[in-house]
């Protein structure tokens, strides 16, 4: 499997990799798996899995506050959670 992993730092950035990945053509190989066989990239995506519930329990336990938008002080006047969607 190939991944690529693009972060864009700016606005104008996201729109140029946006168009890229609509002009892009990319072919898809099928591949089977072979299901009767535990990998060892398994085996560490399970270790990481429990390493990652442990410390997300230790961090969020029972007695953690629940952080409303009425307890935020002060609002960032700039944070707009839809500006994806205006592209």
């Amino acid at each position: 499997m190939t991944s690529i992993l693009v972060k864009p730092r700016t606005k104008q950035e996201l729109l140029l990799v946006y168009e890229l990945l609509n002009k892009m053509q990319v072919d898809f190989e099928k591949i089977e798996p072979d299901d009767n066989k535990e990998t060892d990239y398994d085996k560490e995506r399970d270790e990481w899995l429990r390493f990652s519930l442990i410390n997300f329990n230790r961090a969020y336990g029972e007695d953690e506050p629940d952080y409303e938008n009425a307890i935020i002080k002060e609002p960032n006047p700039d944070y707009n959670p839809n500006w994806i969607k205006k592209i």
